[in-house]
């Protein structure tokens, strides 16, 4: 009797969750539920839009005088937070280990000065199309880097590399002037230098808050950026520049560079590392800006070369991620993704 009472409760249990499976699939899922979609979006636009936006500051003033300013109020903005979040605890959040010293300091060089000294000449030579696609290519010097460091790749995603190389250079063949020859070459150096940074980051990111680490990192790179921008911090005529170029500064100061750094690792705790393949949108992003904003005109063989790069690249991010959630307990800061 006892097992009969317990098969028809057992029986009852189960037609009652089927039921509630039921009501809970006819529920429509919440506008929330896209949340981090819809961040990943925005951030895309951002980031994109940030190439549109140097380019037409550049009109009115000198490349490093612009990134110098950028990135010292940026510091500054890192500085005031870290400041905040260190009241009750500043033990943990303002001090660093002394052997840690030089590898904050060769981050901010490579992550900070050295890339952004590239990139800032680099694009003021190129459009901001070709900016934006050179910059995305940085996947690839990642894995040349952890290659030589002993770590074994798939072919699969050697293959990709490849086909993004291919596109690359396809790219580069047309539209050249030798002006904006250099431009390609100094943005594809500048991708080089924040692999490197990446890769010295990452103990850091292991050991101190996110704060922490952008805030030190974004400082001990502002210093010398501003060393390196003395001739053109000089030359400016600050009193020929309006209110729009001021508005450029502040804005690639704030939104793509800290704003978008606590988007960007919220983004990732949600999604996990399938989330960076987003950054795949922004050169589309930024190229399509260049055309409606700017009026840059992009050749056959350029779009041609932009589109095998991108499926290249849309290759190695299938295979790092091959289809398996991988936790990412700490999500590499990069300075707020530093380029652009």
């Amino acid at each position: 009797m006892a097992v009969d009472v317990a098969v028809a409760n057992d029986a009852t249990a189960g037609i009652d969750d089927e039921a509630a499976h039921r009501e809970l699939k006819a529920i429509p899922p919440s506008p929330l539920t896209f949340l981090p979609e819809i961040a990943a979006i925005a951030l895309v636009l951002i980031w994109g839009s940030t190439f549109i936006v140097t380019k037409a500051a550049y009109t009115q003033i000198l490349p490093l005088a612009y990134t110098s300013l950028r990135y010292s109020l940026a510091s500054i903005i890192a500085l005031a937070v870290l400041a905040v979040r260190g009241r009750h605890d500043p033990a943990r959040y303002w001090r660093i280990e002394r052997g840690d010293r030089m590898r904050f300091l060769w981050c901010g060089l490579m992550g900070t000065a050295f890339n952004q000294v590239l990139f800032s000449i680099g694009v003021d030579r190129t459009s901001a199309f070709a900016s934006s696609l050179l910059s995305s290519i940085l996947p690839i010097f990642s894995l040349a880097i952890v290659t030589v460091l002993g770590t074994r790749l798939s072919r699969h995603i050697w293959v990709g590399v490849w086909i993004a190389i291919v596109g690359v250079c396809l790219f580069l063949v047309q539209g050249g002037t030798e002006s904006g020859m250099v431009g390609n070459i100094l943005c594809l150096a500048s991708a080089a230098t924040f692999a490197v940074y990446n890769e010295l980051v990452q103990p850091l990111v292991r050991r101190y808050p996110a704060e922490t680490v952008v805030a030190y990192v974004m400082t001990f790179g502002a210093i010398p950026l501003l060393v390196f921008a003395i001739p053109q911090l000089i030359a400016q005529d600050w009193g020929s520049l309006d209110g729009r170029v001021w508005g450029a500064i502040a804005y690639t100061a704030t939104f793509p560079v800290y704003l978008a750094l606590i988007v960007w690792n919220w983004l990732i705790s949600k999604r996990g590392v399938a989330a960076t393949g987003w950054n795949l949108l922004v050169p589309i992003a930024g190229g399509v800006m260049a055309v409606i904003f700017l009026g840059e005109s992009i050749g056959s063989i350029q779009v041609v070369g932009a589109v095998i790069t991108l499926f290249g690249l849309v290759l190695m991010q299938r295979e790092t991620i091959g289809g398996r959630a991988r936790p990412v307990a700490d999500p590499v800061p990069a300075a707020g993704r530093l380029e652009p």
